[in-house]
């Protein structure tokens, strides 16, 4: 018999899944929730968003011109914050596609496990270290005193097997990522998208509620 595997090379699909508490929403195939209205388009707002948790917004002044809120999901603890500059309605796309056509995601959850934000840092570091199919340069960042780790973005291949046999690679251009763990609420932050990781750091930093 022969078999067909299609596979992004990023980081790890654990690690993705840690961000939004177990649903693999980042990847090519990934959305999280029903939270969609007969249009098909997402909530454009967190107003009817009900969660045990704060959730921090960036300040838009800090995005790259004309982005703004665009789209809300949702599911268990995690909700998931879709910026662009462009309307994303009808959704029609992954969210992954979402970003590779230039949102910026923000993805925040509740974590229990963690206790401060130096565990996460360490944990984080020490993972991608040991991973042997990290591409991307992790780096320690700080945000506003919280400890997590970011990447700019990189070159990612794009690998299709046929029986556990590589028949063809293609470079693809992987997203940029900062996450942290916010020491004052308990939550993890993830912010994604095809920038610099100079930019994804100051909109972590402006995040407020």
């Amino acid at each position: 018999m022969v078999t067909m595997e299609r596979r992004k090379i990023v980081l790890v699909a654990v690690i993705l899944s840690a961000v939004i508490g177990g649903a693999v929403i980042l990847a090519n195939t990934g959305r999280l929730s029903q939270a969609a209205n007969d249009d098909a388009c997402m909530l454009k707002t967190l107003d009817s968003v009900v969660t045990d948790f704060p959730v921090k917004q960036p300040d838009t002044s800090s995005m790259p011109a004309g982005f703004q809120l665009e789209g809300v999901d949702y599911a268990g603890r995690t909700v998931i914050m879709f910026y662009a500059d462009h309307s994303l309605c009808p959704l029609t796309e992954s969210y992954g596609g979402l970003i590779d056509k230039g949102a910026i995601v923000i993805s925040v959850n509740k974590s229990d496990e963690i206790k401060d934000s130096i565990q996460f840092q360490n944990q984080e570091l020490e993972y991608y270290a040991n991973n042997t199919e990290t591409l991307a340069k992790v780096e320690p960042i700080t945000v506003n005193g919280n400890k997590g780790i970011g990447w700019e973005p990189f070159n990612g291949t794009d690998t299709v097997r046929i029986d556990g046999n590589i028949v063809k690679q293609e470079p693809i251009k992987m997203p940029g990522w900062v996450r942290f763990y916010d020491d004052q609420d308990g939550t993890i932050y993830g912010i994604r998208g095809h920038q610099p990781l100079q930019v994804l750091v100051k909109i972590a930093e402006s995040l407020h509620r």
